[in-house]
């Protein structure tokens, strides 16, 4: 699989999805974008986070799509469900391109939790924050995803991305890197990111 100017973490590419009839995308690269090829649908990539927005994403015409599908066939490229083999999220956490941390290994404080024992949403994540436009991202993208800027808790410093189950039930926040820290992508130490597909519930 080829990338032209970046490449997405391999767990967060495993569990990606069209919100709209939640099939699995072609990803081409940064500059490209993810591609469903049932829907004709480009989603765009900024600055190594996916568009996962119907509204702006691109419906291409036939002439398009099929210079995109030769691309795919030529380049080899396999659709997000089967990008990742095997061996590969064991790589990623010895390449530190991603991370297991605790809830308490950040801040002291472990991601809250209702009292039927139900993951909280953090109601204090920044859409706004000057870290979070620098990559890109929209206060209305973060306010659709329920993201935002992380001051405190195991997310600190990171934007942090909650992650559902297809019925909507929060199970874990991601926390991607914003200033270009190592490693990129952290999650809940026990959270397997393989067992979702991100923006599902949708």
């Amino acid at each position: 699989m080829t990338s032209e100017s970046g490449t997405l973490d391999p767990r967060l590419l495993a569990v990606l999805a069209c919100p709209d009839d939640k099939g699995p995308l072609y990803y081409l690269g940064d500059q490209t974008g993810l591609y469903n090829p049932r829907l004709h649908r480009l989603y765009e990539v900024r600055d190594g986070i996916p568009v996962m927005l119907i509204d702006e994403a691109h419906t291409l015409d036939q002439a398009a799509h099929d210079q995109l599908m030769a691309r795919i066939a030529d380049e080899g490229v396999v659709p997000t469900y089967e990008a990742v083999p095997p061996a590969a999220e064991f790589l990623a956490e010895k390449s530190g391109a991603v991370k297991a941390v605790t809830d308490s290994s950040r801040n002291g404080s472990p991601q809250p939790h209702t009292g039927e024992g139900k993951l909280k949403p953090l109601d204090y994540l920044q859409a706004t924050h000057e870290a979070v436009q620098a990559l890109g991202v929209s206060p209305e993208t973060c306010a659709h995803f329920g993201a935002g800027f992380a001051p405190k808790g195991i997310m600190r410093g990171r934007l942090a991305i909650p992650i559902h189950d297809s019925a909507g039930v929060l199970l874990a926040y991601c926390g991607r890197a914003v200033r270009g820290e190592s490693p990129a992508l952290i999650f809940p130490n026990g959270f397997d990111p393989h067992s979702v597909i991100f923006n599902a519930h949708r």
